[in-house]
């Protein structure tokens, strides 16, 4: 802890003279994890100004993609709902229980959608974000996903597989609870979650 304390704070003099807002660390906590980390996060905001940052994608397609990166590894194939981190709603509350100031952003919403997304994570980072990095998963293209050197990661094992409408909502019981969770909480599903996409119809949209 004492070295990851005096990384960032060697990180932060580097940056700062540059411009920048802020540093961060974007590594995930597990659910199960969390109260592991109670203890750390004690001492963290002693010296730091934290701020926690989520970020959320449709359940079902979030759980498939995970799959194809386990399976690609292990040769497993069976699909793994990885449900305690897809709980988004018990999942946001708890980690603001270890950082307060917690802000959580929706996928499909930030990339996709009208710009609100985008005013929200800039008001709450008090610091205007102009331009997004590329992402392979908005708009999502499924199987049909082209490799883009800009994020490599996004793209290992994910054409190994497809997520047919019948998969989908397949496996969509299975994680009914983090739907209707969130239903519960904001009264409307986000963008594209809860039904199919059509990955041929997304598959000559370039990423931006």
């Amino acid at each position: 802890l004492k070295n990851y304390i005096n990384f960032y704070y060697a990180l932060w003099e580097h940056v700062k003279p540059l411009g920048y807002k802020a540093v961060a660390d974007f590594s995930k906590i597990h659910l199960p994890q969390i109260d592991r980390f109670l203890p750390l996060f004690d001492k963290l905001h002693h010296h730091f100004n934290l701020k926690g940052i989520i970020i959320v994608r449709d359940p079902v397609r979030t759980a498939f993609g995970q799959h194809l990166c386990h399976a690609k590894r292990s040769r497993h194939r069976e699909v793994r709902t990885y449900a305690d981190d897809l709980y988004y709603i018990s999942f946001f509350d708890r980690i603001k229980e270890l950082i307060p100031d917690s802000h959580m952003v929706i996928m499909e919403e930030l990339w996709e959608g009208d710009g609100k997304e985008k005013d929200k994570l800039s008001n709450f980072l008090d610091h205007p974000i102009t331009d997004l990095w590329d992402n392979c998963y908005a708009p999502d293209k499924g199987h049909l996903a082209q490799y883009n050197p800009n994020v490599p990661c996004q793209f290992f094992g994910q054409t190994d597989a497809e997520l047919t409408p019948e998969l989908y909502f397949k496996y969509k019981q299975d994680l009914q609870k983090c739907y209707t969770n969130w239903e519960r909480r904001f009264g409307i599903l986000p963008r594209y979650w809860g039904r199919p996409i059509d990955y041929q119809k997304n598959a000559s949209i370039a990423y931006g």
